[in-house]
């Protein structure tokens, strides 16, 4: 291990001499200068531990060396000798984090020594403590690195062991109700009067469930599909405006939609038709459309404005609420797996994190804008081919 070097700077080279034969036996290493300019040469091409000067010289006096000395090497500590006169500049420069100590003259050889070595001391435990900090600082970044990739393993090892356990049992423990829903349904149409406008709506409100109960039934063959081969991949030619249709005329059943959320639904008709799984696309829109009414549970004003247009081989899908907006500070996080802006037991976090995923599978893209109490713009791009 190198030992350490401490500078001492005075102009008498009586003081110098009287300095070397005292501290040539000491556990550092001791370089002697006459002058401030020789000493900032030196500390050049040097890094040094401590500097000791004497406060009047007259090329450059104590104080200014010292401040060069702070500047070119900011961890080094810095030490002065000086008169009885001189405390009230002392005072001042210790007091502003220039110099450590001072010794007074004429000095104690003892005291000398001891104040070297506290300052050698100080360095070391200051250089130490940046060794941990930095090091902490890695360590830190090394486990949210960590942390980051385990909850991925975790959550995909957790996705395929809850699929492969309970896909089977989900089939089997929801075939028969949706046969029962199915036929309930079927036997309340039967006892509609359709002249009758309210058992006319009622009828309408029925069909939107015995094809919502349809597309769950397929939505359950696609998950065990998925476990077994890759038919849940497989990608047919569909009309997303077709599902849009569905999916805002489906949510009429809740009434507070029904009857106080404005809609706005400019869907282009020259647009080609969609390569894709219709389950999935089911999926994107769906979470979309419940997140902008979720949005504008509060607002005064509730408009949901849904497009869909062609631009260039893409189709773009947008979704747009009047609701509470989300701050610009959340908006890189909305995509992240768990994290939700609703309240609290309103949202899991797991929707727009599953429709990027989805959309991204399809080589696409998903963009968001938002104000704060003006609301929300969420942009889907699909490719066509």
């Amino acid at each position: 291990m190198t030992a350490p070097t401490v500078v001492f700077v005075d102009n008498d080279t009586e003081t110098l001499t009287l300095v070397s034969r005292l501290l040539h036996n000491q556990p550092f290493n001791c370089v002697l200068f006459e002058s401030g300019p020789a000493t900032l040469e030196y500390l050049r091409d040097h890094s040094v531990h401590a500097v000791v000067s004497d406060l009047r010289m007259p090329e450059m006096d104590g104080l200014e060396l010292l401040k060069r000395v702070q500047q070119q090497q900011p961890e080094t500590i810095r030490v002065v000798l000086s008169g009885f006169g001189d405390h009230e500049v002392l005072f001042e420069a210790i007091n502003s984090g220039l110099v450590y100590r001072y010794i007074p003259k004429p000095w104690d050889a003892v005291e000398l020594i001891s104040v070297v070595k506290q300052s050698l001391d100080l360095y070391a435990l200051r250089n130490r403590q940046r060794e941990l900090t930095k090091e902490l600082e890695l360590r830190n970044q090394e486990l949210e690195r960590r942390v980051e990739e385990r909850t991925e393993q975790l959550m995909a090892i957790e996705k395929e062991a809850e699929l492969g356990k309970y896909a089977s049992q989900i089939v089997h423990g929801l075939k028969a109700p949706l046969q029962s829903i199915g036929g309930a349904i079927l036997v309340a149409n039967l006892l509609l009067d359709e002249s009758d406008p309210i058992h006319l709506e009622l009828k309408h409100c029925l069909d939107s469930v015995l094809d919502s109960a349809g597309e769950l039934q397929k939505a359950i063959v696609g998950i065990m599909s998925h476990t077994t081969d890759e038919s849940f991949m497989r990608k047919a030619a569909i009309d997303i405006n077709e599902i849009i249709r569905r999916e805002i005329d489906f949510f009429k059943l809740d009434d507070d939609y029904k009857h106080h959320v404005e809609r706005n639904v400019v869907l282009d008709p020259e647009r080609p038709p969609l390569q894709g799984n219709a389950l999935q696309i089911k999926q994107i829109t769906d979470n979309l459309i419940k997140n902008a009414i979720d949005a504008m549970a509060d607002a005064e004003r509730k408009v949901l404005t849904v497009s869909t247009a062609q631009k260039g081989n893409w189709i773009q899908l947008s979704v747009s609420d009047t609701g509470r907006g989300i701050p610009e500070d959340n908006l890189a996080r909305v995509f992240s797996p768990f994290f939700t802006t609703k309240p609290l037991g309103k949202g899991t976090g797991i929707g727009l994190a599953s429709v990027r995923k989805m959309v991204e599978a399809y080589g696409g893209s998903i963009s968001i804008e938002s104000t704060v109490g003006v609301g929300t713009t969420v942009t889907v791009n699909l490719p066509l081919g």
